[in-house]
């Protein structure tokens, strides 16, 4: 049966040998960009509250909470949405360096159209 299987180019353990090589490889890779994700991650040890909100016809305004563990200039993104849940505003604003860990900020942001919403996007580390 070897000689049959030499003849006719039956290759099993090799194919096997390279399926594993391959899914190493795979899995290698996905814990690389993991680690690599959580290392870039720039909203690391910052938390963002929106807890007060009103809007009008252009104009909305919101109150929210930052709280970041080091001091640290942080920059955070508005939006406003309209009746149709669509992005009508944006508005980003540079929080200076505070020595609280929490502080609060309000903004108005002016919208496109009818402002029926309004929050705080995202928050992130502003490099110095």
């Amino acid at each position: 049966m070897t000689d049959l299987s030499a003849r006719y180019g039956n290759t099993r353990p090799r194919d096997h040998v390279v399926a594993w090589i391959i899914g190493v490889s795979a899995i290698v890779a996905f814990v690389g960009w993991v680690f690599w994700v959580n290392a870039t991650d720039r909203a690391a040890g910052i938390e963002w509250v929106a807890f007060e909100s009103t809007w009008g016809e252009s104009v909305a305004s919101v109150t929210w909470n930052v709280t970041t563990v080091t001091p640290q200039p942080i920059t955070c993104a508005l939006r406003t949405v309209g009746p149709d849940m669509a992005t009508n505003g944006w508005l980003v604003v540079k929080l200076p360096e505070t020595q609280q860990h929490t502080a609060t900020y309000t903004r108005e942001v002016r919208a496109v159209g009818e402002a029926t919403g309004i929050d705080v996007y995202a928050c992130w580390r502003t490099n110095p």
